[in-house]
């Protein structure tokens, strides 16, 4: 939470206080709401990007090593859009 409201930052920006809002919900949820919020995340980012046409790839990371939860949500979101799936 720290680092992306040091990495964001957009002070009187709404739209910025929003997202580290998020991300502050996020830190705080249970592995099965972080697994729903960060697939919705993905979906709305993989649908808004690829409109604009340009070529997509995917970098996942469990930041706090292999975990179940993880590669649960990793799972989840490449059954929505991975790049083999590309038309």
């Amino acid at each position: 939470v720290g680092l992306i409201n040091w990495l964001i930052q957009d002070p009187g920006n709404a739209v910025v206080a929003e997202e580290q809002e998020f991300v502050k919900k996020l830190a705080a949820s249970e592995p099965p709401e972080k697994r729903r919020m960060l697939v919705d995340l993905y979906q709305r980012v993989v649908d808004g990007v690829a409109e604009l046409g340009f070529p997509l790839s995917i970098h996942f990371e469990a930041t706090y090593g292999v975990s179940a939860p993880a590669f649960e949500t990793f799972a989840e979101m490449l059954a929505y859009w991975a790049p083999d799936q590309q038309a």
